[in-house]
C-alpha cells in the first residue's frame, strides 16, 4: 500500500478541453439546491465514529477513469495507515502514514507522507455529553464538493442540483471479505452487507453564462473504519465517490467518468 497500466490521458487534460465548448445559456440543470438544504441531507447521513480509531487501522484505494462506459486506465492507488496513537491533556493525536503510486508522465511515481490529525477528548463521561455527536477531525465545507479534483477561481460560481439521497446495502469489498477476521467486521455483517446511503446530485461550474455539468455519486456507509473515506478527512465514510461530465475528445462529446473506491480495509487494534 503491484503495477499498473501506462496512463494514456490525464483526465485533467480532458477536464480543461471540456472549458472550450461552446456556451449553451438554454440548459436546464433542474432545481437548484442551497447549502442548507445540502447540509441538511448530508446530516441525514450515518458517519464512522472517529473515536474508535484505533492504532494499525489500514483503508486502500484506487482512482479509475472510464470513457464512453468503457474501462480506460487506472489513475492512481493510495492508502492510509494509523501508525501511533497517543494523546495529550486535550487531544487524542493519531499519526498516519499515505502512501501513494500514481503514473506521472508514463512513469510510476511511488510517494510517502507522515501527518499527525488531533480529535478533542469527549468533555465528559456525563449522560449529556454521550449524546453530542462527535466532530470531525476537520471541518466539511461546501466548497470542496468536487469531482475530478476540480476547484472553481474565484471568478467562477459553483450550483448544486437535483439532489437525492437513498438508504440501501452494498457488499463487503473483496479484499476485505479474504481478510482471516474480514478487517475486523463481525461474522453477520461480513456474511451480509454495509448499510450505505447513496447520495447523488449534478454540481455546475459557471464561468459567465456557461455551465459544465458534473453528474456526482457519493456511496456512504457508517461501516467503515473512520480513515476509509476515499473523500478523507471529511466527509468521512464515503466508499465511492464518483463524477461524470461530457468534454469534447477526437471531434465529438464523450462521457468521462471518474471514480475513487475503497477496496480494502481493516479495523485498527490498540
Amino acid at each position: 500500500m503491484s503495477a499498473f497500466p501506462k496512463i494514456l490521458l490525464p483526465l485533467a487534460a480532458l477536464v480543461a478541453t471540456g472549458c472550450m465548448k461552446e456556451p449553451d445559456l438554454k440548459v436546464d440543470f433542474g432545481p437548484e439546491v442551497s447549502a442548507a438544504e445540502f447540509s441538511r441531507k448530508l446530516a441525514e447521513i450515518e458517519s464512522p465514529d472517529p473515536y474508535t480509531i484505533r492504532k494499525n487501522e489500514y483503508a486502500y484505494f484506487i482512482r479509475s477513469t472510464v470513457l464512453q462506459d468503457q474501462v480506460y486506465q487506472l489513475d492512481k492507488r493510495w492508502a492510509y495507515t494509523v501508525t501511533n496513537k497517543t494523546e495529550d491533556a486535550n487531544d487524542h493525536i493519531f499519526t498516519f502514514v499515505k502512501e501513494t503510486r500514481e503514473y506521472v508522465g508514463g512513469q510510476e511515481k511511488i510517494s510517502q507522507n507522515q501527518s499527525d490529525v488531533h480529535l478533542a477528548k469527549r468533555a465528559s463521561t456525563s449522560v449529556a455529553a454521550a449524546h453530542v455527536t462527535p466532530a470531525p477531525l476537520t471541518p466539511f465545507a461546501l466548497a470542496t464538493l468536487t469531482p475530478f479534483a476540480y476547484r472553481p477561481t474565484a471568478s467562477e460560481r459553483v450550483s448544486f442540483h437535483n439532489l437525492n439521497l437513498e438508504t440501501t446495502h452494498v457488499p463487503v469489498p473483496d479484499f476485505v471479505q479474504q481478510r482471516a477476521n474480514c478487517g475486523g467486521l463481525s461474522n453477520e455483517k461480513c456474511r451480509g452487507a454495509l448499510k450505505a446511503y447513496v447520495l447523488t446530485f449534478d454540481q455546475v461550474q459557471w464561468q459567465g453564462g456557461e455551465g459544465q455539468r458534473f453528474s456526482v455519486l457519493w456511496i456512504f456507509s457508517p461501516d467503515l473504519p473512520y480513515f476509509g473515506s476515499t473523500m478523507f478527512p471529511s466527509p468521512a465514510g464515503v466508499l465511492k465517490s464518483c463524477g461524470t461530465t461530457q468534454v469534447p475528445f477526437d471531434g465529438q462529446r464523450v462521457k468521462v467518468t471518474q471514480c475513487d473506491e475503497i477496496k480494502d480495509f481493516t479495523f485498527g487494534s490498540d
